[in-house]
């Protein structure tokens, strides 16, 4: 299986969800436009970011894989991929925010999307009040954390054998 793994919100190689899934893999990141066209020219989260990316890449590197950075729309860019090497799956962490879940139906209909919970110890539909309704007040919510948490909530991810595709110039 030739799967996608789409870094966005965590960047880091230890203890990463996507790092363990095996086979053949394109580690990606994008600077999605669509977020990042109305930010100002110099904003310092962006440049951050920037950093981030490069040190995620170096990182990847030492895995013998490499990070292919681009820039616009994932929807189009993922879909290009697809189209152009024959994709069968895009893995990323789950977004939880109403643009990333609209974001993420787009892509699925273009490719099957396996979104990974690794970001918070717990999914949103996890941790609700007895009526359905999502915490408002941290207390209630951290003795209903307390409750909750399994081993499962804490497990760790290794690094599966991966290889990068033999082509290398998807940039």
């Amino acid at each position: 299986m030739k799967r996608l793994l789409w870094f966005r919100r965590d960047l880091r190689v230890e203890d990463n969800p996507l790092l363990s899934l095996e086979g053949e893999v394109l580690p990606i990141f994008i600077f999605d436009t669509n977020l990042l066209d109305p930010l100002a020219k110099h904003d310092r989260r962006v440049g951050m970011l920037h950093a981030m990316v490069a040190a995620l890449k170096q990182a990847l590197k030492q895995r013998g894989l490499d990070l292919c950075v681009f820039r616009g729309d994932p929807v189009e860019i993922i879909g290009t991929l697809r189209a152009r090497y024959g994709f069968d799956e895009v893995c990323a962490s789950g977004d939880y925010d109403a643009y990333a879940l609209e974001r993420d139906r787009r892509v699925s209909e273009l490719l099957p999307f396996n979104p990974l919970h690794d970001t918070y110890i717990f999914r949103p539909e996890e941790m609700l009040k007895r009526d359905g309704s999502p915490f408002l007040v941290f207390t209630p919510f951290y003795h209903a954390a307390g409750a909750r948490l399994s081993p499962e909530h804490l497990r760790e991810y290794r690094p599966a054998a991966q290889t990068l595709q033999a082509d290398s110039s998807y940039d």
